[in-house]
């Protein structure tokens, strides 16, 4: 085994004059870079804090609960890591985290420091309960970097961080870094001493995910800040002897803390049902002695042997024997086996998970059958165990998620703080007022106190959430399936989404269109069906034989294309039962066999002459994103020699393929088909004269060159039938579609323009770079795509070079007129050479092609960096981090790999990006005005309690009851279940609360209601039967008339800001369509009128109310109580009509331009502006060539560079003395020559006045 220590390095962060040398970096240049500073315990600080528990009731205990952070920083000293015995980290989010330093000697002992030096002294005792954080038991993590005799160590993000004595910092421990690929081949497993060894150092296999225990979850949950203010407002409550109310709002508190837990447990449960397992496996101690273990003892450099009937991995392991058919749904969402080869022994660079993946069975895949020679084993070596291997990764990426920041989340809280001031001034006024009239102290505590409970609603947060759930339960409904239930109101921001291609935007599978046969370097006609082609055809047998297609369970299994290719040849595949391996001298699995072609049992049997023409696959090579194609060495029955068979990208065929086979117009032949969106790849061949140890040997870059071109394979990927429908809906609705996958920049440009994504006369740009090639600096060109006769132009990058701007008076780009192309590699150089201009391709950009994973996740970061918020919608395969880094990502897959998306749609198309938009309208709206109503009613409520207050007075118990359950309580539940539009508005719905019309619409409302209630509280004093309330500070007796009348008046208040509040279209249905919310408001306005003019005696008393005199004039003050309620019905409405109307935001926008002058609200938005003011000076045109010399230009110099390179290799008989170079070497060198290409166009005619040169 070879361990090599992760460079980290080390770099201070100043935060103030006193961490300069104390605070460092963890993982420094890695995607996780966090900041770490040290601590160590103080005494003194620590009796300190313990007084203050005591004398602060504990509430400081409580703080340091909601903030450990502070309870580090006061307990403990800032100190060197060295002497640390708790760490602080902040991640790359902004997060913080707190763990202890553990000590651990090398024989796998746990102690507890006690005391440490910066000498190196130690004082320390066992701690014979301390327990391993990822395994449960006292399993150590050995230092294999230091001779120290103990190991210090802490756990981040469930992964372990070493002290390096040497180098003075925490490193995490890698294994297999630099390792050759040879070393996999020469391994012979561990003996159990290495094996104990090595878990010493790595802990046990596993994946843990703990289930926290009810009564400790129970706690946590109730520990927050939301529960210990009901608690807080129950308990003054009590005291206030407001028992029907308390007890009510305890009952709900307990019933929604207790639904929270059990989700909570319920979904730890399942995502450990899920993701935790383990299972028995063969591993090698010694040569050929296979012992069998539980999986959770494996540790890194085990060989393992995978079984016959497969398995689930339960760790990342190269393949070193035998093949491999994988299910990898769960790490990548896509359900279509993958073939697994072993790792080539004659590769000498180090072994990579990325570049070698095809030979990597990843943790969490499913192995659903072995293949080997014989009767030898299907072997592998373990690179990775725990959260170390891939679906640890997975895993640690859903226990941590990238926090995504909603400002709507924010603003609620700045209200509660607004809210709060308001209660701080009525807590004042009560004080003030209630001391002056001698009231007892604790009476007017309580009586101030309770301002605060009203104010400040305790259910606000529960009704906040009404409408997610009534979004969340329409979407089930829908087949579109949520796991963050916060994220659909972030879904109703989207106005930018990503689509993968296929699969996703187009067809999962591709249909067979024909091929296109090259004879005497010509083109031949296209042929629609290729079973027809004479046999034996070379043609036809790189079709039967270029694949990695399998029978599982008897059916045909394997890559969509593959197997549409196979089906077009009518051959038939087999592969031999496990015993049987009689053909083709015992060396061949698989054989392809014509139509007619009767199997062969026995190859002895046969008459050498009369041999069945069949072909059997001896080795293959995987398709590689990287490398753009594929191949298998195949031999025919009875053959003297070997053939090597070749499928990939048209380019990259061209330039492995010998010059005189190709044929003449290859650029115009291909782009013909590109440009109308089909998918194209290229077949060669090549005979190979080698024995069969040599075809074993033979490295991949050797085999794949000099081919012989054989035509083209043109398949036809069909838009799905909603697919333009959902572009126009998200296009109408000023959403921004952007399609980035991974096929062909022009077949991604045909979808792109058949699906609607780019219009009929919008011109498309494409945006190519070159890398750097001394002496020359990397060079960024931008030229049209479309007709053959439409004029292309070029363009340096704008540090290189200085140039005038020369338009051509064909050429006119006007705003959103043209969408920028660009490739993955032109996307890796612009940000390496040219990362200031990634802004404005981002906001001019639709169509990104040839693009990696991490490609795609780099694009909805550069998004959402210039203020898109961003969805993005994949099937799974290869989208899993885009679907992660995107605010709301919504997965196709039906496969377990959902778990890396929010929303995962049953249905497969992207018809649920459009419903899921309205339900996340829907419920934002809903929660604007939840929020607004809550808001409304406490300081409705609020004002009428101190209006009262100034009389002495107060609402009675019952009439708080009556208004916080009957009224509050249902209108909020209600409120909430009316469902989305069905169509999908142009404007999106504001996502901020503090804003100039949600704030003028609530204090609109909050005036009108406090100009209504004072009305009424004066009123009632001018009636002849009215008698002033008698204040008596020894009793709470507050019926009265001013009571009465404050409250009538209020009880509808609060029923017209919920009509006021409940918005309709754009975003809801109207609230007839509400059937719930109607009843209920029909109910509670009913009730609320038959209270005012005639109540039971028995209600009557409940709501300790004055009876009003049965008189005329009493009764035309009930007449003008209605009337009063129905004037501020009306004026509600019209105020909430005008403020939240179109003429009032135009105001607002205009009197925010004529004060500030226009700003852009969005940093996209501001970009678009630049554009549209530069308009013909980005992008800088230069000259123009057309697209066909363009191309032509692209392949013809990728060919002459790669024929024009040194011929190093030799003949495969002569393989064995040749040292070959490293396949990555040779990949980059290809990938440079086709994507690197600068198109130099037409020379400058006479009056250019400059020429162009890199």
């Amino acid at each position: 085994m070879t361990l090599k220590k992760v460079e980290n390095g080390v770099g201070s962060i100043r935060h103030d004059a006193e961490d300069i040398e104390l605070a460092e970096i963890l993982n420094q240049g890695q995607d996780d870079e966090s900041r770490i500073l040290g601590y160590r315990r103080s005494p003194a600080k620590i009796v300190l804090v313990y007084i203050g528990y005591v004398t602060s009731a504990f509430l400081l205990r409580l703080l340091f609960h909601w903030l450990p952070e502070l309870h580090v920083r006061c307990t403990h000293d800032r100190c060197s890591l060295d002497l640390a015995d708790k760490v602080v980290v902040k991640d790359q989010y902004g997060q913080l985290f707190v763990h202890d330093v553990q000590m651990m000697t090398k024989s796998g002992a746990r102690v507890r420091l006690l005391r440490r030096s910066r000498a190196g002294l130690n004082q320390c005792l066992p701690d014979e309960h301390a327990t391993d954080e990822t395994t449960g038991s006292a399993t150590p993590l050995l230092d294999p970097f230091s001779e120290d005799s103990l190991t210090r160590y802490f756990f981040h993000k469930k992964l372990k961080y070493v002290w390096n004595s040497d180098q003075q910092l925490f490193v995490k421990i890698e294994v297999f870094v630099d390792t050759p690929c040879s070393f996999f081949h020469h391994t012979a497993g561990l003996t159990e001493s290495d094996a104990a060894r090595h878990r010493v150092r790595f802990g046990e296999n596993r994946v843990n995910i703990p289930l926290t225990p009810i009564p400790k979850l129970f706690a946590v949950k109730a520990l927050h800040p939301f529960y210990l203010f009901q608690l807080f407002s129950v308990i003054l409550w009590f005291n206030d002897e407001y028992e029907m109310y308390a007890s009510c709002i305890v009952v709900i508190s307990l019933l929604s803390l207790s639904l929270s837990v059990f989700e909570t447990a319920r979904n730890e449960r399942n995502l450990r049902k899920t993701l935790v397992s383990s299972n028995e496996i063969c591993v090698a101690r010694g040569l050929d002695n296979y012992v069998s273990i539980n999986s959770d003892l494996l540790v890194p450099g085990d060989v393992i042997e995978i079984p016959k009937g497969g398995c689930v991995m339960q760790c990342d392991a190269v393949l070193v024997s035998g093949n491999c058919i994988v299910n990898e749904s769960m790490l990548t969402g896509e359900s279509v086996p993958v073939l697994k080869t072993p790792l080539s022994a004659a590769e000498s660079g180090p072994i990579s998970t990325r570049d070698h993946n095809k030979n990597v069975l990843f943790c969490g895949t499913h192995v659903i059958q072995t293949r080997f020679v014989e009767s030898g084993r299907v072997r592998a070596v373990v690179l990775r165990t725990g959260f170390a291997t891939a679906k640890g990764e997975m895993v640690r990426s859903i226990l941590f998620p990238k926090p995504i920041e909603f400002k709507f989340n924010k603003d609620i809280v700045h209200y509660l703080i607004v809210l709060s001031l308001f209660a701080l001034a009525g807590f004042i006024y009560t004080i003030v007022l209630m001391l002056h009239r001698d009231y007892p102290v604790g009476k007017i505590m309580l009586r101030a106190l309770d301002l605060i409970t009203i104010i400040v609603p305790p259910a606000l947060p529960a009704a906040m959430t009404v409408g997610i759930v009534f979004a969340q339960t329409r979407l089930r409904k829908a087949n579109i399936f949520c796991i963050a239930p916060n994220t659909i109101n972030i879904s109703g921001g989207l106005n930018a989404v990503c689509f993968d291609k296929t699969g996703t935007l187009t067809e999962d599978g591709l249909d067979l269109w024909g091929v296109v046969p090259v004879e005497e370097r010509r083109f031949q006609s296209p042929n629609p069906e290729p079973h027809s082609l004479p046999s034996p055809s070379p043609l036809l047998e790189v079709m039967a034989v270029c694949h990695t297609l399998t029978r599982i369970r008897g059916e045909l299994s394997g890559d969509p294309l593959d197997l549409k290719m196979f089906q077009g040849t009518r051959w038939v595949l087999e592969e031999p039962e496990q015993d049987d391996y009689r053909k083709f001298d015992q060396l061949v699995s698989t054989v392809v066999r014509p139509p007619g072609s009767e199997p062969v049992d026995n190859i002895d049997s046969i008459d050498p002459d009369r041999l069945p023409y069949q072909l059997g696959i001896i080795r293959q090579f995987p398709f590689s994103s990287s490398l753009q194609r594929m191949s298998v060495v195949a031999r025919r029955l009875g053959a003297d020699h070997f053939t090597a068979y070749v499928k990939g990208s048209p380019e990259m065929v061209q330039a492995l393929s010998r010059p005189d086979s190709l044929p003449d117009r290859f650029s115009e032949q291909l782009l013909h088909y590109t440009r109308q969106g089909y998918r194209v790849l290229a077949l060669a061949y090549k005979p190979l004269r080698v024995s069969y140890l040599k075809v074993q040997k033979l490295a991949r870059e050797s085999v794949e060159r000099d081919l012989i071109f054989l035509g083209l394979l043109v398949m036809e990927n069909r838009l799905k039938p909603q697919t333009t429908l959902v572009i126009h809906q998200l296009l109408n609705a000023s959403i921004r579609p952007v399609m980035v996958t991974g096929d062909n920049i022009l077949t991604a440009l045909s979808v792109a323009r058949d699906c609607d994504m780019i219009g009929d006369r919008d011109a498309v740009i494409l945006v190519q770079a070159t890398p750097a090639q001394p002496p020359f600096q990397a060079q960024l060109d931008f030229h049209y795509a479309g007709d053959l006769q439409r004029k292309v132009h070029e363009v340096v990058p704008e540090h290189a070079y200085s140039l005038p701007n020369t338009r051509d008076p064909e050429i006119d780009i006007k705003e959103g007129n043209y969408h920028l192309a660009m490739t993955g590699r032109s996307w890796e150089i612009v940000r390496n050479h040219f990362p200031h201009l990634i802004p404005k391709l981002v906001v001019k950009g639709t169509v990104f092609a040839r693009f990696s994973p991490d490609q795609k996740a780099q694009l909805v970061e550069s998004l959402q960096q210039v203020g898109y918020t961003v969805g993005m919608c994949g099937d799974g395969a290869n989208d899993c981090g885009a679907l992660k880094a995107a605010h709301a990502g919504i997965s196709l897959s039906e496969a377990e790999a959902s778990v890396a998306s929010p929303f995962t749609s049953k249905e497969q198309n992207i018809s649920c990006v459009p419903t899921l938009i309205r339900e996340g309208r829907c419920a934002i709206v809903t929660s604007f005005g939840t929020f607004k109503f809550m808001a409304g009613y406490s300081i409705t409520q609020f004002v009428s309690c101190l209006i009262l207050y100034y009389i002495g007075a107060n609402l009675t118990d019952g009439q708080f009851l009556y208004i916080d359950l009957f009224i509050i309580t249902t209108l909020s539940i209600t409120f909430g279940y009316t469902k989305a539009y069905p169509q999908l508005s142009k404007e999106a719905p504001s996502l901020r609360l503090m804003s100039t019309v949600t704030i003028a619409s609530i204090c609109l409302q909050s005036l009108l209601n406090i100009a209504f209630q004072t009305l009424a509280f004066l009123y009632v004093q001018t009636q002849d039967w009215f008698f002033p309330f008698h204040m008596d500070i020894t009793a709470d007796e507050y019926a009265s008339y001013e009571n009465t009348a404050v409250y009538l008046v209020s009880s509808f208040q609060y029923i017209t800001l919920a009509v006021a509040f409940s918005k309709s279209q754009p975003y809801r249905l109207t609230i007839p369509s509400n059937r719930l919310f109607l009843v209920n408001l029909l109910l509670v306005i009913g009730a609320s009128i038959y209270v005012t003019i005639k109540p039971f005696p028995w209600l009557l008393n409940f709501l300790e109310l004055v009876k009003m005199p049965m008189d005329s004039p009493s009764l035309q003050f009930t007449a003008l109580v209605l009337g009063i309620v129905l004037m501020n019905f009306l004026l509600s409405n019209i105020a909430e009509e005008l403020v939240d109307g179109t003429a009032f935001r135009l105001f607002i926008r205009g009197l925010r331009r004529r004060l500030r002058g226009r700003q852009a609200r969005k940093e996209y938005e501001r970009i678009r502006d630049e554009l549209v003011q530069d308009e013909g000076a980005w992008p800088p045109i230069s000259r123009s060539a057309s697209l066909e010399d363009v191309a032509q230009q692209d392949l013809i110099k990728f060919a002459d560079e790669h024929q024009q390179q040194p011929r190093q290799h030799l003949r495969a008989d002569d393989e064995d003395d040749v040292q070959h170079r490293d396949e990555d070497e040779q990949t980059r060198r290809e990938q440079s020559n086709v994507t690197s290409i600068s198109v130099t166009g037409r020379p400058p005619a006479a009056g250019d006045g400059h020429q162009i040169t890199a």
